[in-house]
């Protein structure tokens, strides 16, 4: 009798625990669900930006208007992204602030690259171009702005 009381009561302290194991199960996987949405709308950004860049890289070595498809395409698509991500992300300010960040250098690379594609337009030689718009290699290990 004693073990059965036994067994009863383990039976009853598991059912009783099981409808929070259970809430905090679903909540765990609604973080993982937000956590995989989130990776999945930055990685669409990315490679919005890497069109962006294809695009525009393109049309300055060729000058063809048919390569700022993809400038265009990307272009749209990342403010997309963006937004979804700001969504995604509403509840943490530090991610935010990140997207904020990634926004601005966003706007500085979309002017810088809307004025190069200007600059080809009107036939202007790359050698004539600003010093901070052409590729530099990279400053060996430990030295800072070697290319003065």
């Amino acid at each position: 009798m004693i073990a059965f009381a036994a067994v009863i009561s383990v039976f009853l302290a598991v059912a009783s625990t099981t409808p929070y194991t259970s809430s905090r199960l679903q909540t765990a996987e609604g973080w993982n669900t937000h956590t995989y949405k989130v990776l999945e709308s930055a990685g669409r950004m990315l490679a919005s930006m890497v069109d962006m860049e294809t695009g525009v890289r393109g049309f300055l070595l060729a000058g063809d208007d048919g390569f700022l498809d993809s400038w265009n395409k990307g272009l749209k698509e990342y403010r997309t992204h963006w937004d979804e991500l700001r969504t995604l992300t509403s509840d943490n300010s530090g991610q935010q602030e990140r997207l904020e960040k990634m926004q601005a250098r966003h706007q500085e690379f979309v002017q810088v690259a809307k004025a190069m594609q200007q600059m080809r337009r009107d036939g202007h030689p790359i050698h004539r171009w600003p010093t901070r718009w052409r590729a530099r290699p990279p400053c060996p290990r430990g030295q800072r702005d070697c290319h003065r």
